[in-house]
């Protein structure tokens, strides 16, 4: 369940067992009464799993996530690898210790959400395809990126807004080769794979770089 600050709650433990008991993350917004678990004012500190268990044995009856609505602390990014490419590469992460349980994306409508599963370091890392995305075809209004997040303690929802044009961003140069000559270096390399209209539609520059032995550049 999702609530905002402040919001009260009853969680009932489903279970035909007479004697339960509740473990909480924190009792300073909770009191137990029979079967019910009564949240009143609920802040970060009571927000996460409440445990329904039966009183003798410990055996676990029920559970359920209370989650706290927070979008302040999400940051979503996405790029694609060329114009033509209908696959974006986003990445959510949250300026908090918290770790994510379990977060969902979607991209204007045209895919079902899926769910994915975070790193180790609390970041996540999704691609979403676009399947009615045309290249060549002049794009008149923005996709749009949903992104939900569910955290120990909070759910974040955010939406982003982007244009290919601006989030085009090419993978490295591939296949480089540097043979030395006399005194001259030649250099050749590849286009990025992704980038496989670069001949007639989208051109594209490069940038070189030499560092010498001395390390200037």
């Amino acid at each position: 369940a999702v609530l905002s600050d402040s919001d009260d709650y009853t969680l009932e433990c489903d279970t035909k067992e007479r004697n339960i008991r509740w473990l909480a993350p924190s009792w300073t917004c909770s009191a137990p009464v029979g079967k019910a678990l009564y949240i009143s004012d609920i802040q970060l500190p009571c927000a996460g799993q409440y445990l329904c268990l039966s009183a003798r044995k410990g055996l676990l009856l029920w559970s359920m996530y209370l989650l706290i609505a927070d979008a302040s602390l999400l940051d979503v990014t996405c790029f694609v690898e060329s114009h033509t490419s209908s696959t974006l590469h986003c990445s959510a992460d949250i300026d908090e210790e918290e770790g994510i349980l379990r977060a969902r994306a979607s991209v204007s409508s045209t895919d079902m959400p899926q769910w994915y599963t975070a790193t180790i370091d609390g970041t996540l890392s999704f691609t979403l395809s676009m399947d009615k995305f045309c290249a060549f075809e002049e794009q008149m209004e923005p996709i749009l990126v949903e992104v939900q997040v569910a955290t120990e303690k909070r759910f974040m929802s955010l939406n982003k807004l982007y244009y290919i044009r601006d989030i085009v961003k090419p993978s490295p140069p591939e296949n480089m080769n540097v043979l030395k000559h006399n005194r001259q270096l030649l250099i050749s390399w590849n286009y990025p794979t992704p980038w496989s209209n670069y001949a007639s539609y989208f051109p594209m520059l490069f940038e070189l770089n030499m560092i010498y032995r001395n390390d200037t550049e």
